[in-house]
């Protein structure tokens, strides 16, 4: 017969359960630390691709970064506290699409741009969705008549938005004669989400060509 502790409990019980409730607190430390350091390593993430991809800065980056580089005491100076954390808030502590608290003069100044190129050159603005599923925003302009029927699929450099290269995308669309597709990378302009990895603007450019090919563009043009 076992020997029974003065409880009446076996021992051997007693140190298994015991081993077995250490298991499970180890497990759900690991758990935790595991999820900690992805939380930590995808924040991480989302802040290299805002360098890599600076035009997902809201308002005019450009006149920001010039300012920063001039003056960069006073240009950081000048932000409040309260756009200081609605930065830090977008970018680290909730990653999400960047945004101004205030209204976004940058925007409105693409929104003509945009209007004054489909009224007076032919592009259309579209919207379409990456591989994996994230809406883009874009706009397109077919063949000249006569033209080659070719089409150019443009992926932005990481400071622009195609908005504010409408002017030289008519002139090249122009003079190539091909039609064109246009578009900005996630976190862009009014493109949703936001660039964590190479592999964001991977399933950005086949979602651009799956676009024109469900338009009917045929797959050697």
């Amino acid at each position: 017969m076992p020997d029974q502790g003065d409880d009446g409990a076996d021992p051997n019980e007693r140190w298994a359960g015991l081993v077995s409730r250490r298991h499970v607190i180890w497990l759900i430390v690991t758990i935790l630390v595991v999820l900690f350091l992805l939380a930590l390593g995808r924040r991480f993430s989302r802040f290299v691709g805002l360098i890599i991809l600076a035009a997902q800065l809201p308002g005019d980056v450009q006149e920001f970064l010039e300012d920063l580089v001039e003056s960069p005491r006073a240009t950081l100076g000048a932000l409040s506290y309260r756009e200081v954390w609605h930065f830090f808030k977008c970018a680290v502590v909730f990653p999400q699409k960047m945004s101004l608290l205030g209204e976004d003069k940058a925007l409105q100044e693409m929104d003509a741009l945009r209007q004054r190129y489909v009224e007076s050159s032919g592009w259309q603005r579209v919207a379409f969705k990456a591989k994996d599923g994230v809406a883009l925003d874009g706009c397109m302009v077919k063949p000249p008549p006569g033209g080659r029927q070719g089409w150019v699929v443009f992926m932005n450099a990481n400071m622009q938005r195609y908005e504010e290269w409408l002017f030289y995308f008519t002139r090249y669309v122009m003079e190539a004669r091909v039609g064109m597709l246009v578009f900005n990378w996630r976190g862009v302009g009014y493109s949703d989400g936001a660039i964590y990895s190479i592999a964001d603007m991977v399933s950005d450019g086949e979602g651009a060509l799956k676009f024109i090919l469900d338009e009917g563009v045929p797959a050697e043009q």
